[in-house]
């Protein structure tokens, strides 16, 4: 069961992505009472317009105990080690960024340029004819609804960032 000299063995559970690299580093051995850092690294790769990264973090004994686990920082965890052997678990969160950001510049067909986000549904934008080879003007067929949140929370954590 645990390893010798009063230390307890600490093992992974998790999948990695399908797309990117995810990196879960944790010690393979801890004695217990001791504080065990656990960390991620999200190596971002192009994937269109995917990411992925650590969605959560438990551990647990290998005999069911859930431990606490404290989140430390950003893809920083860390638990108090028990006198027996843990399985960490941790879960990929796959993100989808929009396509075009609302400050994306698109040009219309008389060479003007506007913000994504004051597209109208009269605008005419510059398009390539990918059948002729040549640019051409085309009516837009569907522009996404503005979506603005009407309440939203402000939330300032210990070390001041700020979420909102």
């Amino acid at each position: 069961m645990g390893g010798g000299k009063g230390e307890y063995d600490i093992s992974l559970q998790f999948t990695e992505p399908k797309y990117g690299k995810v990196t879960v580093t944790h010690p393979s051995k801890s004695k217990p009472n001791v504080v065990v850092n656990i960390s991620s690294n999200v190596v971002e790769e192009d994937y269109g317009n995917t990411t992925y990264s650590i969605g959560a973090v438990s551990v647990a004994t290998v005999k069911g105990q859930t431990i606490q686990v404290n989140s430390v920082s950003n893809n920083n965890w860390s638990f108090i080690m028990p006198a027996n052997d843990v399985i960490i678990t941790a879960s990929e969160i796959r993100q989808t960024k929009p396509c075009l950001d609302a400050d994306t510049l698109v040009t219309l067909a008389d060479d003007r340029q506007i913000k994504f986000r004051d597209l109208t549904e009269d605008d005419i934008v510059k398009v390539w004819d990918f059948d002729k080879g040549e640019f051409a003007a085309a009516k837009l067929l569907w522009l996404p609804p503005v979506q603005v949140a009407k309440n939203y929370y402000e939330i300032t954590l210990k070390n001041d960032v700020i979420i909102n």
